[in-house]
């Protein structure tokens, strides 16, 4: 209840918000957290918002928009390297892979 207040104190005093990501994985995103600043970006796509609110991640992602819709991954591995980073963030039931902060595609753990 208390940080459902302090979100939207956020919407209300700026127009530009940027995610709590310092968030545990057990501190994700509530449906109505989600929709509440979801309603505040309109240039993300509808499949992009749609995606958030089930809980998955979609190529094209963002780290911003990922994190909100997953939450944060146990661990990240990263390489840099002159084409970039290239990012495998570790969840419980899977790996994510990013390219210079976008998602390009996941694997199931087995």
């Amino acid at each position: 209840m208390r940080l459902s207040i302090m979100i939207l104190i956020l919407f209300l005093t700026t127009s530009c918000l940027s995610l709590d990501i310092n968030r545990t994985q057990d501190e994700r995103w509530t449906r109505d957290e989600k929709e509440a600043f979801l309603k505040h970006s309109p240039e993300w796509s509808p499949s992009i918002k749609a995606a958030i609110l089930q809980g998955a991640a979609q190529i094209g992602m963002t780290v911003e928009q990922l994190r909100m819709s997953i939450g944060r991954p146990y661990s990240i591995n990263q390489t840099v390297g002159s084409w970039g980073v290239h990012e495998q963030w570790v969840y419980g039931w899977s790996y994510i892979y990013l390219e210079n902060g976008v998602v390009t595609s996941w694997q199931r753990k087995r």
